[in-house]
C-alpha cells in the first residue's frame, strides 16, 4: 500500500500483483520455438521501446528463436510453439515443404505463396514461419 499527501489530503493507493514471476524460456541446442507478437528490436538488437516506456510488439507476427541464452517473454509475447526438435532429414530422403507466404531465402532464392520444394537430406530442416512442413511425406530415394 502506498500512502501519498497532496496539499494534506491523504491518497491511499492499492497495488496488487496481477501476474505471478515466469520462468526464462531456455531452448536448448538442435530445438525451436515460436513467439507470436514478439517485440520490435533496433538494428543493434535492443528491444524498442515507446514513450511510456512500453516495449513495442509486432502485433500478429510470429519469431522463430533458436539455441540462445535463456530469455524472458515481454509483456504481450505469447509463447505459440513450446520447444520443439528440429526435424533431422537422413541420407537418401527428403521432405517436401510448402511456402505459406511470399519471401526470400538466405541463399536469395524467391519462394512465392504455395510454392513446393524438397528439402533433401543430409541434413537438419530448420523451417521458418513462411514455410509449412508436412511430416506425413517423406520421399526416399532406394537408390
Amino acid at each position: 500500500m502506498i500512502i501519498k499527501l497532496y496539499h494534506e489530503i491523504a491518497l491511499v493507493v492499492a497495488c496488487s500483483v496481477v501476474l505471478g514471476p515466469e520462468r526464462m524460456i531456455t531452448v536448448p541446442p538442435r530445438h525451436y520455438c515460436i513467439i507470436e507478437n514478439p517485440v520490435v528490436r533496433d538494428k543493434d538488437n535492443d528491444v524498442v521501446l515507446d514513450g511510456s516506456g512500453q516495449a513495442k510488439l509486432s502485433h500478429a507476427d510470429q519469431e522463430i528463436r533458436l539455441a540462445q541464452e535463456p530469455f524472458p517473454l515481454w509483456p504481450g509475447e505469447l509463447l505459440k510453439q513450446p520447444l520443439t526438435p528440429l526435424k533431422v532429414v537422413v541420407a537418401n530422403t527428403a521432405l517436401r515443404l510448402k511456402a505459406v507466404l511470399d519471401f526470400e531465402t538466405d541463399d536469395g532464392d524467391k519462394r512465392t505463396a504455395g510454392d513446393e520444394w524438397l528439402f533433401e537430406g543430409p541434413g537438419t530442416c530448420s523451417c521458418f514461419i513462411d514455410e509449412e512442413l508436412n511430416f506425413d511425406d517423406c520421399y526416399y530415394n532406394r537408390d
